[in-house]
């Protein structure tokens, strides 16, 4: 099948449209504004504040010639393997039995388990998609350490970690959280950074940090060098217990949870996945 563009103003439906395109269509369906954001960790409204829309149309254009041009890499190879043109990957295992989920569920799961590059779970409204994906999720845990669970909306991303919060998985929740659901707000990567027994220390070192940088301003020469000394210490103390508390924060969870564009945080910049 030929790649299919999308265009029209902004607010008129695109990704709408080119959503329902893909389900009937099953192809897959890319959206440039996600694609960015993911690649640059700006929103939109950021790239065209910076740049222009000019220079957000530019990088859009090389977007979208990004993922039909591609050739050699896993860009390319995906895009293969879901346009049907490639066969997905697989590894060989036994099948796993889960009494408590239907004759269609186990096999989906055993399915997700299986696949080395990508497993599709569709199906209609009601049929136990989200149940299946967080029993493959929790047997994955058993052969890895930490998974990326991702979503295109906060509703499904919060709906799939509740259930594997009952389950006892200990969840890290990526994203802004005014647009979390109150049960999993106080999984979130703030909530849990703020909760931290090291928090207290590096909240009052920050304040003496603004504290002393308007003292600074005002200071005479042999003063400003004795404040610049010490403000480099609080500072390499402080960015000493922001590491800290991230690393830990990261090494307790065993799953990530995210949307999509969440997944551009800085906070995930360098984090690497296993399983998605």
């Amino acid at each position: 099948m030929a790649a299919i563009f999308l265009v029209g103003a902004r607010a008129a439906g695109k990704t709408t449209v080119g959503l329902e395109l893909a389900r009937l269509l099953a192809c897959p369906f890319t959206d440039t504004d996600q694609h960015l954001r993911e690649h640059l960790g700006r929103t939109v409204a950021e790239v065209v504040a910076a740049e222009g829309w000019p220079g957000f149309r530019a990088r859009e254009s090389a977007a979208l010639r990004e993922v039909a041009e591609a050739k050699g890499n896993r860009t390319a190879r995906l895009r293969e393997v879901l346009l049907g043109k490639a066969p997905a990957l697989r590894r060989e295992t036994g099948p796993v039995r889960f009494p408590w989920l239907n004759a269609s569920q186990e096999k989906a799961v055993n399915q997700v388990l299986c696949a080395k590059e990508v497993a599709v779970v569709h199906g209609p409204p009601g049929t136990g998609k989200t149940t299946t994906l967080v029993e493959a999720v929790y047997e994955t845990l058993h052969r890895e350490n930490q998974v990326m669970v991702s979503a295109q909306s906060n509703t499904a991303v919060d709906w799939i970690a509740e259930k594997l919060v009952d389950r006892g998985i200990p969840v890290l929740r990526i994203g802004n959280p005014t647009r979390v659901n109150d049960k999993m707000l106080a999984f979130t990567y703030e909530r849990r950074f703020e909760a931290h027994s090291d928090y207290p220390e590096l909240w009052q070192i920050r304040k003496t940090i603004r504290e002393m940088t308007g003292r600074l301003r005002k200071s005479g020469r042999e003063d400003r060098e004795r404040l610049h000394n010490q403000l480099t210490k609080l500072r390499v103390r402080a960015t000493g217990l922001e590491i800290r508390i991230d690393t830990e924060l990261f090494t307790e969870a065993r799953v990530i949870a995210c949307t999509l564009v969440g997944a551009a945080s800085r906070v995930l910049e360098r984090k690497r996945f296993s399983s998605l």
